[in-house]
């Protein structure tokens, strides 16, 4: 672009959590330069997810302040607690994974889609300059609010010409939450059982179409009948997937009746669709107001069912009891940890690309989308329908 060539470029910061009226324009921030093993890539678009909701509100982030010194005592004894305690609390601070330690002011849209404008020596048997790529940036570093962005060049996969920004945005993060509670955590087979809980907002319509695809048996759970008429219309006629409206049906009762009383394989969360600054209780007790409770949740799960969650579960002792009795698992889902793990990059990409394949053959049907543009009264719009409850649009924000 023209601004790259003067060294510039546009981005749109957050300079205070959890204030809209805090991003800003900065149409003259200084383009920053790559490293052997980086990517400068011109965003065309990014999206917005509940890792952006999470960023937004400071969810991610350890801001508690070492203890004053004028807590001790001035004894020796005390003084050497006292450095210790310093000493350990900030070897804590500083062993946390850089993702959940970013600065203000934070640059959020961390699902990008661009094209390759700079390679790094390291990354150009990978990647060449007009490349399409698409990914997942990690916390720690800026996100796709701006006009250019620098990434490890194994942060991104090659888009296919055929998948438009919008489609592959609209299901990049959904796709690695699924793809990662699905496999990974669940192992899920063929003929499997599978619960999804908030089956229509974006990661749970993704959920069900995928797991449909992988032939297991889905049960999809969603609050009132347009979410119904929403998730019909993204799946096939012939896909057997059990669509159950809990304001009109009784959900254990139907899981029952659908499995021969024997429980379902599997229990995904796709989320809470909850503002991110919710405490895990106030989530969970939503959670068992609009679905069941935690004992009831345990006992749709069939006998070694696995139940994947991005709650903070505490169970109680008989609760537990359940759980050791029916040889059960919880899992708990945060797709975000794959970028904490350089080892780990190789599955993590193997999940881009088939998320990417699937969207190129045409067997993911697409969600409701809504499109701003680069500029700080925009982005505050679109953060103000993300966060709202119960959101079934995804939000994606157009630099070009």
């Amino acid at each position: 672009g023209i601004n790259a060539e003067y060294g510039i470029m546009k981005v749109v910061s957050l300079q205070r959590h959890g204030d809209i009226s805090s991003f800003t324009l900065n149409e003259k921030a200084q383009l920053p330069s790559i490293t052997e093993d980086e990517l400068l890539i011109q965003i065309k678009a990014c999206g917005l997810s509940q890792l952006d909701a999470q960023a937004f509100y400071g969810s991610f982030f350890s801001t508690a302040p070492l203890p004053s010194s004028s807590l001790y005592s001035s004894s020796e004894s005390a003084s050497l607690e006292r450095e210790d305690e310093k000493k350990r609390k900030e070897e804590e601070l500083h062993s946390l994974p850089p993702s959940f330690l970013p600065p203000l002011p934070v640059v959020l849209g961390y699902e990008i889609a661009g094209k390759v404008s700079r390679v790094g020596e390291e990354a150009s048997s990978s990647f060449s300059v007009g490349d399409e790529v698409v990914g997942i940036i990690p916390l720690n570093q800026t996100g796709g609010l701006s006009e250019y962005v620098v990434v490890k060049w194994t942060d991104v996969v090659k888009k296919p010409g055929a998948v438009p920004h919008t489609l592959a945005l609209t299901y990049l993060q959904a796709g690695v939450r699924s793809m990662t509670a699905l496999h990974y955590h669940m192992r899920a087979t063929s003929g499997d059982t599978c619960l999804i809980l908030d089956a229509a907002n974006v990661s749970g319509a993704f959920a069900v179409q995928l797991a449909s695809l992988w032939k297991l048996k889905v049960l999809a759970a969603v609050n009132q009948p347009s979410e119904v008429e929403l998730l019909t219309r993204l799946l096939p006629s012939e896909s057997g997937v059990r669509v159950i409206d809990i304001s009109r049906e009784r959900l254990i009762d139907v899981v029952m009746e659908e499995t021969y009383g024997l429980g379902v394989d599997h229990i995904f969360e796709s989320s809470l669709s909850l503002p991110s600054h919710s405490s895990s209780n106030s989530s969970l007790q939503i959670l068992e107001k609009i679905y069941l409770s935690r004992g009831d949740l345990i006992k749709c799960l069939a006998v070694n069912g696995s139940w994947v969650t991005s709650v903070e579960l505490e169970l109680s002792p008989s609760e537990s009891k359940q759980m050791l009795l029916k040889s059960g698992k919880i899992c708990y889902l945060f797709e975000g940890s794959w970028l904490l793990s350089r080892y780990m990059m190789g599955r993590y990409l193997h999940i881009l690309n088939e998320l990417m394949q699937l969207l190129e053959e045409g067997r993911i049907v697409s969600y409701p989308v809504q499109t701003f543009q680069l500029s700080s009264e925009q982005v505050q719009s679109a953060l103000k329908i993300l966060l709202e409850p119960n959101n079934l649009i995804k939000i994606i924000v157009q630099s070009k």
